[in-house]
């Protein structure tokens, strides 16, 4: 019977012994369903690569020296002459931010597209001058958002009465 590669499997273990635990219990399991579970990362594992070098998991970006996960937000830089709008969206949707920590600052050129729609023009037509003054002052600070860094681990092991409200 053929084994499939789990590509990314993200869970979490307080120390290395809880994960050399994991993984002699979790393999067997997910042998039966013929998945192959491999390609290990833990914190405190130096794997033969530079630890400051973030590592992709589910489409974030893990630094695990300092245990954080932040958004690829390094997007491709254009030239006010490319500035249309179907380029704007392609630009701002190369930001992959599932959880929306990055929001509000996302919000800014989607509002400029937003209102380009009242021009009514096509989307491969150059957007306006001020349009385009916008945009470029966003896309200039962009970069910035990489300094946007969640800690990966809550360490809640003790904690007390702790609760969790989510509200949809």
């Amino acid at each position: 019977m053929e084994s499939f590669y789990i590509e990314n499997f993200v869970t979490s273990v307080s120390n290395e012994n809880a994960l050399c635990r994991f993984n002699e219990e979790s393999k067997p399991i997910i042998a039966t369903a013929c998945f192959d579970l491999r390609g290990w990362e833990h914190t405190s594992l130096k794997i033969g690569r530079d630890p400051s070098d973030p590592i992709l998991v589910l489409g974030l970006l893990w630094e695990k020296d300092e245990d954080n996960i932040f958004c690829d937000t390094t997007v491709s830089k254009c030239s006010s002459l490319d500035l249309a709008r179907r380029n704007v969206l392609s630009i701002v949707h190369k930001i992959f931010d599932p959880l929306g920590v990055l929001s509000p600052a996302t919000l800014i050129p989607k509002l400029l597209i937003q209102r380009s729609w009242n021009l009514k023009t096509g989307g491969d037509t150059i957007l306006p001058d001020d349009y385009q003054r916008e945009f470029s002052s966003w896309l200039y600070d962009v970069d910035c958002l990489l300094n946007v860094k969640i800690p990966r681990s809550l360490n809640i092991d003790k904690i007390h009465g702790l609760s969790l409200h989510v509200f949809l």
